[in-house]
């Protein structure tokens, strides 16, 4: 209000009595917004948010989170037993819910997104994000699960960007040779180029694979990879400005060896122009597409591969679509529960961004498909504590038909391994492997 004329006190020293959430009033489940009116609700491409102006659309409280929310702006609330979904942001602020029905909770006690098929995932707009308190009092430091007192208060593998002189190389290092056992395989993302973030024209990576595989040997006592990369053009594919960031492949050899032929470059795929509304995956995925369906064209049999941070949701089929029309989610062939499947956590939620696709040959096989996602980095105590922001992921899979009697060879010697460290906003595109033994862990 402005240009008060006058104000008259009616009462003062009154006791204000908080709302209490949970039980007073109920955040509602699974739609933010009216306005999510896309095939894949708030998830659809393009997004809905210029709408909330032009449209200011009635709000419903009881059937939308983000009105939900909004009805209670300025009112003093109080959230019972709250539960952390996450490290505090860098602000100190901490997401949490409290005692009131929630979807999609995991063993951790985190929020997980994730859908069945054909099905909009619920967005979490049951949790709260608690700010700095006005008079200068620190929030905890939360990690998932964390419980809480009541909070009283007026509503309002990915490696990570790795360098050869990253402080992180030891531990990703110590990861890979101690939680996952030294896998014959390994997918990684965020490889930074030889200078790390300086903007000098360097695009070759040579130094910075070979001080992780150095780390490697020493942290397991003598397991000796190799690796393999395409060097991107400068400055080209996102990530700090002067990193170039890319994928790699390390391998044992002793296990599995690289068939004959050349790498290609980082213009062998077109990729169009990314468009005004920032689809970015888009241009990973329809390339990715059109290799797998060339490969199972001419061999519909054959064992294909697709893994990576695609940095999106399976229910955002407009982006997925392309993938999932032609492979199957490892989740899933595995039975790992939904809520369980998340390698990231963003805010309030637990996320399944990081995708590992099989092709039916894989996933019909006897012996089946196994997956674990290891939550070295998620589950850590302190957000300084975590090596990555992504957990890595190990899958157990047959990529040629066993031979009889094979499964119960004692030593494990046709058993391969195959890693998935996210961390990158690209999608992978699998390089074809000799595969000398009949299983491998991805």
């Amino acid at each position: 209000m402005d240009y008060i004329v006058s104000l008259e006190t009616l009462s003062t020293r009154n006791t204000v009595e908080p709302l209490v959430l949970g039980v007073d009033r109920t955040p509602p489940l699974n739609q933010l917004s009216s306005l999510d009116i896309g095939p894949d609700g708030w998830l659809s491409i393009p997004g809905n948010v210029t709408l909330l102006e032009s449209v200011n659309a009635t709000l419903r409280p009881d059937e939308f989170g983000l009105d939900f929310w909004e009805s209670l702006e300025g009112q003093l609330v109080t959230v019972p037993w709250p539960t952390a979904t996450n490290f505090p942001d860098r602000f100190g602020s901490i997401w949490v819910y409290g005692d009131w029905p929630v979807t999609g909770r995991n063993e951790r006690g985190g929020l997980t997104i994730y859908a069945d098929d054909g099905e909009v995932p619920p967005a979490h707009s049951e949790t709260i994000l608690i700010g700095r308190a006005l008079d200068g009092t620190r929030n905890p430091k939360t990690r998932m699960g964390m419980n809480l007192s009541n909070i009283t208060g007026v509503v309002t593998y990915q490696v990570e960007n790795m360098s050869p002189r990253s402080h992180h190389i030891s531990t990703i290092a110590s990861h890979i040779a101690g939680h996952l056992h030294a896998p014959d395989i390994v997918f990684v993302q965020e490889i930074q180029d030889d200078s790390g973030p300086r903007d000098n024209g360097v695009v070759s990576a040579n130094k910075t694979l070979s001080a992780l595989v150095d780390a490697i040997k020493k942290a397991s006592g003598g397991v000796a990879y190799h690796f393999i990369n395409v060097e991107p053009e400068d400055n080209k594919d996102g990530g700090a400005p002067g990193g170039n960031i890319r994928v790699a492949y390390l391998w044992r050899p002793e296990r599995v060896s690289l068939i004959p032929g050349t790498i290609g470059n980082a213009t062998l795929a077109t990729q169009p122009v990314v468009d005004e509304e920032g689809v970015v995956e888009l241009r990973y995925a329809w390339p990715s597409q059109t290799f797998v369906r060339s490969l199972l064209e001419l061999s519909p049999d054959a064992s294909v591969i697709v893994a990576g941070d695609m940095n999106e949701y399976l229910a955002a089929r407009a982006v997925l679509r392309p993938l999932t029309a032609l492979l199957h989610d490892a989740n899933a062939v595995a039975g790992i529960p939904p809520a369980e499947r998340y390698t990231y956590a963003y805010d309030q939620n637990a996320q399944e961004i990081d995708h590992v696709f099989v092709s039916d040959a894989i996933a019909t096989r006897p012996g089946g498909v196994e997956v674990e996602h290891v939550h070295v980095n998620t589950w850590a105590e302190t957000m300084g504590a975590r090596a990555s922001d992504h957990d890595p992921t190990v899958v157990r899979l047959w990529v040629c038909d066993p031979e009889e009697g094979l499964y119960h060879d004692p030593s494990g010697s046709y058993r391969l391994t195959l890693t998935l460290i996210i961390e990158s906003d690209e999608l992978l595109n699998v390089e074809e492997l000799d595969i000398e033994r009949e299983q491998i862990v991805l």
